[in-house]
């Protein structure tokens, strides 16, 4: 367990790996920690009290501001958050977003102040950029020369602007001459909206490709008002187009490049997310190393040395000398037998060999054939359904299928009777919930035996590393096996499930998704 030193000291590596200056201040205001990062301000100093003073970090302009929103934080109990430019230490301003969060009690009282202080620097320039090149931008759309036209109370054209026939090149004689230069893909949509403005009165707004004297179109925004007499009724319709192409494909072009960089950043998140998993994965592993290093490993070390010390010191009894000699060589079987269980077990996190079609039958018959002497001694027999060929990585499928039949064979009072059998299902009906990114079908593997089961209760812990439900002296075993069989199906993004009851055989359960 940590100490509160050593937690402590955790949390200031973390606040100092922070991209943030991290700071802590009393319930006065009183600043009392700032993380590494505060290095990098120019003026941040700490008196001998552990006080720090930061009023001469602040440029002078946004001093006074800023005190005032801290003191009003301070007073109200309320987050502070206040945007102001910083001295750095090579003399640059920069802009930072600070802010900070008071813990209260239960009676609400301020017990502390956590805050961070953000360079938003680049973001705050950025931001200027951006208002000063649509302030330019829309100065420049305003004047602009637009195609200004007139209507009577019914729509009839009065009258068009001469950068009409400049932009155009025909002259506007009727509604003829409109449906000549509008795109026949808007022409239903302006022509209702048009219609309806008539009708109602009011404005008349929507978006027109309109083609030019190259023949090329350009998006267009009109607007038109009704122009009323002094009793209220439209006597004419006046407005203009004014060419919004340039615009139009900016923002066109803007939502494709945040459609783009909201697709990356998911996967970021993702790749993130299955790092994290892996991470966690890599952390249980460790303490299951531990154990076994602690205990599975020194188990049969320390029988060596024990029976070695007593080899010293026996006299010339053969019967003895070769009983410890006997024992020696067994826990050394043992040791061996461990260590190249955990061999095999890491190797399978490094493997980098390719998926590729695998044929399931060709490898349930070379197992058969490598375990032939184990099934002979056992008096086995192993029946099959015709299984599938999926996109696996072969020499892993191979040793899937060798543990699970070995775990048959093994734990049985009996002659085994080992059944494996495929069936297809889709994704919603496997027992676990999955993520979206799953495959949509899969192949579903049942090895069944009538060996002597186990407890449902174990099964999930049949799957933890050096986890056994028997001792060794009944069933040989290392704990491993099961484990290795859990990490091959997760690498193949498939799932395994255990049935069992005891005395009455075990049931494994292997989803994978169908290479098909």
């Amino acid at each position: 367990m940590l100490t509160l030193k050593e937690s402590q000291q955790r949390i200031n590596q973390l606040a100092d790996a922070m991209p943030h200056v991290v700071w802590i201040a009393e319930p006065d205001g009183t600043v009392t920690y700032y993380n590494k990062r505060v290095a990098e301000f120019s003026g941040a100093m700490q008196t001998p009290d552990g006080a720090w003073h930061w009023e001469n970090v602040l440029h002078p302009d946004d001093l006074q501001s800023t005190m005032d929103a801290w003191n009003s934080a301070l007073k109200n109990g309320t987050v502070y958050e206040k945007e102001h430019r910083v001295v750095m230490k090579d003399g640059t301003l920069k802009w930072h977003l600070s802010r900070g969060l008071p813990q209260k009690d239960a009676t609400g009282n301020v017990l502390k102040w956590y805050g961070t202080a953000t360079n938003i620097h680049d973001q705050k320039i950025a931001s200027e950029q951006i208002q000063e090149s649509e302030k330019r931008f829309r100065l420049l759309a305003e004047t602009l020369p637009q195609l200004v036209w007139m209507t009577d109370h019914n729509g009839h054209q009065d009258y068009a602007s001469a950068r009409w026939k400049e932009y155009t090149g025909i002259d506007p004689e009727g509604e003829n001459t409109w449906q000549q230069i509008i795109h026949p893909d808007d022409m239903s949509v302006i022509a209702n909206v048009w219609g309806q403005s008539l009708t109602s009165g009011k404005l008349y707004k929507a978006e027109v490709r309109l083609k030019n004297q190259d023949q090329i179109y350009r998006w267009h925004a009109v607007h038109g008002e009704p122009v009323r007499n002094e009793t209220g009724e439209i006597t004419k319709w006046i407005g203009s187009f004014t060419d919004i192409h340039d615009q139009k494909t900016l923002t066109e072009q803007l939502e494709e490049l945040v459609a783009e960089r909201t697709h990356e950043l998911n996967q970021s998140n993702q790749s993130l997310a299955e790092k994290n998993n892996q991470l966690q994965l890599a952390n249980k592993e460790l303490e299951s190393f531990n154990y076994i290093t602690s205990h599975d490993l020194q188990e049969p070390l320390r029988k060596i040395q024990t029976f070695i010390n007593l080899l010293q010191y026996t006299t010339h009894d053969e019967k003895t000398t070769a009983n410890y000699l006997n024992r020696i060589n067994t826990s050394a079987q043992r040791m061996s037998e461990l260590i190249k269980a955990v061999l095999n077990y890491s190797r399978l996190s490094k493997q980098q060999e390719s998926f590729v079609a695998t044929d399931l039958n060709s490898i349930l018959k070379q197992v058969k054939i490598d375990l032939d002497l184990l099934i002979a001694e056992k008096e086995a027999s192993i029946s099959s359904s015709e299984l599938p060929v999926v996109q696996a990585i072969p020499v892993q499928m191979t040793q899937l299928f060798t543990n699970l039949i070995t775990n048959s064979l093994k734990f049985s009072d009996q002659k085994p009777v080992i059944s494996i059998r495929a069936s297809p299902v889709s994704q919603d009906q496997l027992p676990v919930s999955v993520e979206e990114t799953a495959a949509s079908s899969f192949v579903k593997l049942t090895f069944q035996d009538n060996g002597i089961g186990f407890e449902q209760q174990y099964a999930q812990k049949i799957f933890s590393l050096f986890q056994r439900l028997h001792n060794k002296q009944a069933y040989a075993g290392t704990g491993i096996g099961l484990t290795i069989c859990k990490r091959i199906v997760e690498n193949h993004n498939g799932y395994i499930h255990a049935k069992g009851n005891p005395g009455q055989g075990a049931q494994f359960l292997i989803y994978l998704p169908n290479g098909d």
